[in-house]
C-alpha cells in the first residue's frame, strides 16, 4: 500500500515566543463546554494561569521518547518521555491499533512544535481506524504515579487531507472542552469522554495561530488519560498524518466554569409541552441558566432563564417548561452564565412530539448490532443537504452532523464515542422540513 505524507502543507516551525502564539482575544465566544468542575490548586513548575487568573495548568514538554517496554510501534509498547515537567515523566503506552492503524513515527519534531507530542499516525484505506494511547504521569525516574491537579491537552491542526480523510481526536476523563467560532470540527461530549472530528478541509501548517483547526480539552486530578488519534478515510490507500497534541493551556480558548452539571434531560408532557430538568452537584459564582432551543441542532435561541444558586456545595434541581415546543424534533441545550458574564454551554439533547416521517428512503445500518462503528446507507431522490442524528431512547443527542447528500445511494460512517453505553439507539435522516428515514440499532 502506498503512503502519503502531506508535509508540503506542514512547514517546519520553531516555537515562537508565547506572546506571538497566543492571540489577543477580544470577544471570544464559547462554542461548547460541559460538565465543569474546578478543584484545589497546585503550583507546578513551568505552569501558567488560565484566562480567569485562578486555574493553574502545567506547560508540558514531550520530546525524545525512549522505548522502555514491549516492541516498538506495537500494542503494549511503552515509551518514556523524561522530564515533561520538573520532577515528572510521562509514560505513553499503545493500547490498541484499531482497523489497520499503525505508528509511523512516535514523535516527529522537525515540523510543528518541539515541545508538543507529535506522533505520525498511519490511517488505513477506506475505513475508520485509530490508535488508542494511555498517557500516565510518573515521578521522574520512578514507576510511581503522580497526580496532575489540572491538565490541558490542545490538539493542533485537526484537519483533513483536502478530499478524502477526516481526522479524529478523542480522550476520556474530560471535564470540559473548548474551541473558537469558525472551527471546522464536530464534537460529541458524553460526560466523561469527548470526541472531535474534522471536515475533509486541509489547514496549512501545524500552527497555533490557526485556531480553526484547534481543539482543547481540560482534565482535573488525573494521573493518566486515555487518548485516541485516528481518521475516517475514503481514500484508496494508506495515509500518514502528523498529529500534534500540545499539553498546554491556550488563553485564547474559553475558560472552564466552576459548575458541575450532573444531568440535563427533557420529556414530553401530554404531547404539547416539554419539561426540561437539570441537576448540579456544586456551583460557584453562578448567576443564571438559559435554556436554548433549536429546530436543527445548530442555530439556537433562548426560550427561558432560571436563576442559579450563586454558591452551593449541595445537589440542586432545576426545571423549565417549554409551553410552545416545536412540532416534531426539538433540540435543547443549557447555557450557564457566571456573575462576571462568562458563560458555557452543555451538551445538546433531543425531544420529539408527534413526528411525521416521510418514507422517502430506506435506511440500512450495518453491522447491527454494532460495536465501535457502523455504516448507514440511504437513498435520496435528489441532491440536497440532510442532517444525520443519532439519539438514545431517552432523547439524548449522541451525534449530529450535516452533510450534502448525492442523488442515489449515500453512505454515512458513524464512530461510537468510547463512553457510548450498550443499548438501543435511533438514527434519523432529515432535511429542513421532515424526517426522511429512521432506523433502530443496538450497540454491543
Amino acid at each position: 500500500m502506498s503512503s502519503r505524507i502531506n508535509l508540503n502543507n506542514r512547514q517546519v516551525q520553531r516555537l515562537a515566543p508565547l506572546h506571538k502564539i497566543i492571540l489577543a482575544a477580544t470577544s471570544v465566544g464559547l462554542i461548547a463546554l460541559c460538565v465543569f468542575y474546578i478543584s484545589g490548586l497546585n503550583t507546578i513548575p513551568q505552569s501558567v494561569k488560565a484566562g480567569n487568573g485562578n486555574a493553574v495548568y502545567p506547560n508540558l514538554t514531550f520530546h525524545d521518547p525512549v522505548l522502555i517496554s514491549g516492541e516498538a510501534g506495537q500494542v503494549n509498547a511503552i515509551y518514556n518521555f523524561a522530564e515533561v515537567d520538573a520532577g515528572i515523566d510521562a509514560h505513553v503506552e499503545i493500547l490498541d491499533l484499531y482497523n489497520g492503524a499503525r505508528v509511523d513515527d512516535m514523535d516527529h519534531f522537525t515540523a510543528g512544535y518541539y515541545k508538543a507530542w507529535q506522533p505520525f499516525v498511519a490511517s488505513a484505506a477506506n475505513t475508520i481506524s485509530w490508535i488508542d494511547w494511555r498517557i500516565t504521569f510518573k515521578k521522574a525516574g520512578t514507576n510511581e504515579d503522580t497526580v496532575l491537579t489540572q491538565l490541558a491537552a490542545t490538539a493542533v491542526d485537526v484537519d483533513g487531507d483536502g478530499a478524502y480523510l477526516k481526522e479524529i481526536v478523542e480522550a476520556d476523563h474530560v471535564k470540559g472542552y473548548s474551541m473558537l467560532p469558525g472551527t471546522k470540527i464536530s464534537v460529541v461530549f458524553n460526560r466523561d469522554s469527548c470526541q472531535a472530528m474534522s471536515t475533509v478541509d486541509n489547514v496549512a501548517n501545524i500552527d497555533t495561530t490557526r485556531t480553526d483547526a484547534m481543539f482543547m480539552m481540560v482534565f482535573y486530578n488525573v494521573s493518566s488519560i486515555d487518548y485516541r488519534t485516528g481518521a475516517n478515510s475514503t481514500y484508496g490507500a494508506e495515509e500518514v498524518r502528523q498529529t500534534c497534541i500540545y499539553f498546554k493551556y491556550f488563553d485564547v480558548m474559553p475558560t472552564p466554569l466552576p459548575v458541575e452539571l450532573i444531568s440535563f434531560q427533557g420529556n414530553a408532557i401530554d404531547n404539547n409541552k416539554i419539561l426540561l430538568k437539570w441537576c448540579t452537584a456544586s456551583e460557584t459564582n453562578n448567576d443564571f441558566f438559559s435554556v436554548e432551543r433549536s429546530a436543527n441542532g445548530e442555530q439556537f435561541s433562548e426560550i427561558g432563564r432560571v436563576d442559579g444558586a450563586g454558591n452551593s456545595s449541595v445537589m440542586r434541581n432545576y426545571s423549565l417548561i417549554d409551553s410552545k415546543p416545536l412540532q416534531g424534533v426539538g433540540y435543547y441545550r443549557l447555557k450557564q452564565t457566571d456573575h462576571d458574564g462568562t458563560s458555557a454551554t452543555s451538551k445538546t439533547i433531543h425531544v420529539e412530539l408527534n413526528e411525521k416521517i416521510s418514507r422517502e428512503s430506506k435506511l440500512k445500518v450495518t453491522p447491527n448490532p454494532f460495536g465501535n462503528y457502523f455504516a448507514a446507507t440511504f437513498e435520496l431522490k435528489e441532491k440536497r443537504a440532510v442532517q444525520i442524528d443519532v439519539v438514545s431512547l431517552n432523547g439524548s443527542l449522541i451525534s449530529s452532523e450535516a452533510i450534502f447528500g448525492e442523488e442515489g445511494i449515500n453512505t454515512y460512517n458513524f464512530i461510537a464515542p468510547s463512553t457510548m453505553k450498550p443499548g438501543i439507539y435511533i438514527i434519523k435522516i432529515r432535511d429542513t422540513e421532515k424526517v426522511i428515514a429512521t432506523a433502530r440499532m443496538s450497540k454491543l
